[in-house]
């Protein structure tokens, strides 16, 4: 799923972490050939000993699922469990968003957490920020 703001935030943090990073595009993978998410994500396990995949999509729940599904494969071919970050899945969540936020609030009140009440307002049932903070 697009989103120029996720991707953008990303790279800089992985350029400022000196990570080396591959920007996947479905649009241009083999997706487009009817290959499966599972098997794309274990090819791209196999170019390194540690993956970390920040995942956006419409696709709810495909971060656990893909944990699942590939951490005994990683096993398998002596690499670690691979590390899938939702930076968004459909109306589910969106806990990296929630992630800012609370540090921002945390921030701004000096790291103090005893008592941050918010307000939430606007589309709640399709939010999935909204959803995120609700588990935040």
């Amino acid at each position: 799923e697009p989103s120029t703001r996720t991707r953008e935030s990303f790279r800089s943090a992985a350029s400022f972490h000196n990570v080396t990073l591959n920007i996947f595009d479905a649009a241009t993978s083999s997706f487009t050939k009817k290959e499966s998410l599972v098997d794309t994500i274990k090819m791209l396990v196999g170019y390194g000993k540690r993956s970390i995949f920040i995942m956006r999509t419409k696709m709810e729940g495909v971060c656990l699922a893909l944990e699942e599904q590939l951490a005994p494969y990683a096993e398998r071919i002596g690499r670690e469990k691979p590390i899938f970050i939702n930076a968004g899945d459909g109306r589910h969540e969106h806990p990296t968003q929630e992630f800012l936020d609370e540090f921002t609030f945390l921030e701004q009140r000096n790291w103090d957490d005893s008592s941050i009440h918010l307000a939430l307002i606007g589309d709640l049932l399709h939010g999935r920020t909204v959803h995120s903070k609700v588990d935040g």
